[in-house]
């Protein structure tokens, strides 16, 4: 529909587009999910619902996403990417136990020498926008969506990591105690509400808080204000 976003279809992969084979994807990684969970019982805590979810497993479809991608999308496109994000995971892990400094990316554009592992765990992270946007019937980010899949370089994700707080807290609490936990979606708004500055989410697990978002320029706030107007609306209050 517009340069920047594109209409939500359900029916039709958030990444490609395709309408062939589609499946749920991971809110939380399954693999995060076994190697950061030591308790046989998975409770899936949502604030809006008042007792928590028993999951059976990693496979619970109370981790998944509602919305649907292809399975090219969710295996070979996508592939490299989540390998990519498990090593970076991984070494964000090593720097939390040595304590040691973690990571701030808050360059607009990879440098032209990143190699393709850095700009992989970024294309992780653009999957997870762009799902959390599609569960909520936002837009579909092309350029957004398309970096996900390795259609293109240009990566948009400005990301941080730090050492989660609630985590802390609950591993002084009960070392039983571990939090896994996504931020949904966020739009962060100028003061009289007329602009989105950017779109943002989070992702905790073992010790570690991902958060990632997007800053949004003129021309994409022009396309909501113009096509997508009932969607900012509703962003104002409940996203």
């Amino acid at each position: 529909m517009g340069v920047v976003f594109d209409r939500f279809a359900a029916n039709k992969c958030c990444l490609c587009g395709s309408t062939e084979d589609l499946s749920g994807e991971h809110k939380i990684k399954a693999s995060l999910i076994r190697s950061h969970s030591r308790t046989k019982e998975l409770g899936f805590v949502n604030p809006t619902v008042p007792k928590p979810t028993i999951a059976q497993s990693a496979k619970s479809k109370a981790f998944h996403f509602k919305s649907k991608i292809c399975k090219q999308c969710n295996s070979e496109r996508t592939q490299k990417a989540d390998r990519a994000f498990d090593a970076f995971h991984h070494e964000m892990l090593g720097k939390l136990q040595r304590r040691e400094k973690l990571w701030l990316y808050e360059q607009q554009e990879l440098v032209p020498a990143a190699s393709p592992d850095e700009i992989d765990r970024f294309r992780y992270f653009a999957k997870l926008l762009v799902l959390f946007l599609a569960d909520v019937q936002g837009p579909r980010p092309k350029s957004i969506a398309a970096f996900a899949i390795a259609a293109n370089d240009q990566n948009p994700i400005l990301l941080s990591v730090a050492e989660d707080e609630l985590h802390k807290k609950l591993q002084e609490y009960d070392k039983e105690l571990y939090n896994l936990s996504h931020g949904g979606l966020t739009l962060r708004f100028n003061r009289s509400l007329t602009r989105v500055l950017s779109m943002e989410s989070s992702l905790s697990a073992g010790g570690l808080r991902y958060d990632f978002w997007i800053n949004l320029k003129l021309i994409a706030n022009l396309e909501l204000q113009i096509f997508w107007r009932d969607f900012l609306e509703k962003a104002k209050t409940k996203i």
